[in-house]
């Protein structure tokens, strides 16, 4: 008792002391109140503070993402990611190590602008089913909702086991052919002023190492083809082989698939410098999205 009224004394003696004691008391129990009160407030109405929140960030403008994945080797991707950063700015580049890694992203098209998975050499998005599964389902529910899908090689091979997206391309890739010398490719005519083709010539050859096919079905457009023509395996019939192919489903969303990206005993180089033609066609893919989807189903 009597510590407490010395401790007392001491603080009426020095009226400094005594206002800031009183002061900070005050703050808080102030603080304590509202913190309550919000506590209280935030119990009763959760679902609209989130909605809120929610609101409030969708408002705030970002940058979308633009994803990056080859089975590779992760230089691949920060090479590719450096060149297009420089050429077509404006988005937040991400490399993911795995294709599993697609589903901690938010896949809605008002946060990714575009996915580019690069599988040269046979890869499963994933080893098991399900998971396999789901990715090929958020993916294809993305690019229907008006995302975009840039998809090289053998994304679509039928050893990948990617049925989903099969489907969602129109064709899955049964033949192929190894090549030693570059090879030849072109513009179809009709597509000479498609704006994923601005800046490549109506002629050039893919440093690939490897050219490989299925047949397109329905709503596929054909852009480039091969000079020479090629073999079916299954019924030899000879065609000029489509080698970059576009197709849209849903609110205009965009797959693009590429021939470009073989892997034999490296990645091919036409990926691996990469080839000027290749980081074109990319970048016309992240800057002329909007263009690309008029030019193809204009109103």
């Amino acid at each position: 008792m009597r510590e407490q009224w010395e401790g007392l004394k001491e603080m009426l003696n020095s009226p400094a002391t005594f206002i800031m004691s009183i002061t900070w008391t005050l703050l808080f129990s102030l603080l304590t109140y509202f913190l309550g009160v919000f506590t209280g407030w935030y119990r009763k109405n959760i679902f609209l503070f989130r909605y809120t929140l929610r609101r409030i960030w969708n408002i705030i403008p970002h940058k979308k993402y633009v994803i990056l994945w080859n089975d590779d080797n992760e230089s691949v991707s920060e090479n590719i990611k450096t060149l297009l950063g420089s050429r077509a700015p404006g988005f937040k580049y991400r490399i993911i190590s795995e294709p599993d890694k697609l589903l901690g992203f938010p896949l809605a098209p008002k946060h990714v602008h575009i996915i580019f998975l690069i599988v040269s050499d046979v890869t499963k998005l994933a080893e098991v089913e399900k998971v396999r599964e789901l990715i090929q389902k958020r993916l294809i529910d993305y690019v229907r909702k008006g995302g975009n899908l840039f998809g090289t090689h053998d994304i679509i091979y039928k050893r990948c086991r990617n049925t989903s997206l099969q489907k969602a391309y129109g064709c899955e890739i049964s033949n192929f052919k190894r090549f030693s010398r570059p090879i030849k490719v072109k513009i179809d005519d009709e597509n000479k002023n498609h704006p994923l083709l601005e800046g490549i010539p109506e002629e050039f050859a893919i440093d690939d190492g490897e050219l490989c096919w299925g047949q397109w079905g329905n709503g596929a457009k054909t852009l480039i083809r091969t000079v020479a023509q090629h073999k079916n395996n299954s019924d030899d019939k000879r065609i000029n082989v489509p080698t970059l192919v576009i197709r849209h489903t849903g609110e205009i969303g965009t797959f693009i698939w590429f021939n470009s990206a073989d892997k034999y005993n490296d990645i091919a180089r036409s990926i691996n410098e990469p080839q000027e033609e290749v980081i074109r066609i990319f970048e016309n893919a992240i800057k002329n999205s909007d263009r690309i989807k008029k030019f193809d189903n204009p109103i």
